[in-house]
């Protein structure tokens, strides 16, 4: 029988932190899940690591892959799992042992095609050793209406990434976000649970710090393609991004 969920994980010289990555997946409450995990061409032995936890749990799969980027890991996993459910999990990140129970209720609680076709959480921050930071909060932007509600926690049926045809390979950094709104202009929505399932861990070589200006100039791109011009985005002083029309007087 196939799992109910599938784990989508793609990892890139994430060696130090995918032990913590997995293992919070192997405390889950519910325990009908597959790991998908593709290493996009790591140098650093995390294939190997992820490779000895697939031996020992037989939901725990593996793929090594050529250098390609988190979207094609991304599209890869995807081609790899057979659950109705999907979600994703990066490899240097960690997730609360109730995310998959707490978000699988929601997309149950409704009708399949009435009620919301993904949902996401709160996340907390923690360091590089795994110390919490921080909560974060949703942004201006969810709070006056205008919010985006994906990444990394978000938890959808399988038919939404086939009807939007999975993640923009060509993106570096913001795949998420560009096929977060992708989603919603194909007609599916998102709810988001006020409950802190998803930690992000902070560190110098996590994609989006190493290439900040990047991923900035990546979401202010994806918002003037799909929302048009009246969106500013900066930085909070902790190292959370704030969306807000107002900053540029765009259109409320």
């Amino acid at each position: 029988m196939n799992p109910l969920v599938s784990i989508l994980m793609p990892a890139y010289n994430a060696g130090k932190f995918i032990s913590d990555a997995i293992e919070s997946c192997q405390v889950q409450t519910s325990r009908d899940w597959e790991l998908l995990i593709v290493d996009d061409g790591s140098v650093d032995g995390t294939a190997a690591v992820a490779e000895g936890y697939a031996a020992a749990d037989d939901r725990v799969r593996v793929q090594r892959a050529e250098h390609r980027g988190v979207g094609a890991a991304l599209n890869t996993a995807f081609a790899m799992s057979k659950g109705e459910i999907v979600c994703r999990l990066d490899a240097d990140d960690a997730q609360d042992p109730w995310r998959l129970k707490c978000q699988m209720s929601i997309l149950h609680r409704y009708p399949r095609k009435r009620g919301p076709q993904m949902t996401s959480c709160m996340t907390q921050s923690m360091d590089a050793n795994g110390t919490v930071l921080d909560v974060c909060g949703l942004s201006q932007e969810r709070k006056t209406g205008h919010a985006v509600v994906g990444g990394a926690p978000l938890m959808f049926w399988r038919e939404v990434n086939e009807s939007i045809g999975g993640w923009d390979e060509s993106l570096v950094v913001g795949e998420d976000t560009d096929w977060t709104f992708r989603a919603q202009l194909a007609g599916f929505w998102a709810s988001c649970t006020p409950l802190r399932l998803y930690y992000v861990r902070k560190h110098p070589d996590k994609l989006t710090i190493r290439h900040r200006a990047q991923y900035l100039q990546t979401l202010k791109d994806l918002h003037a393609k799909y929302l048009g011009d009246g969106i500013g985005i900066t930085n909070d002083g902790n190292g959370r991004i704030i969306y807000a029309r107002e900053m540029v007087g765009g259109p409320q």
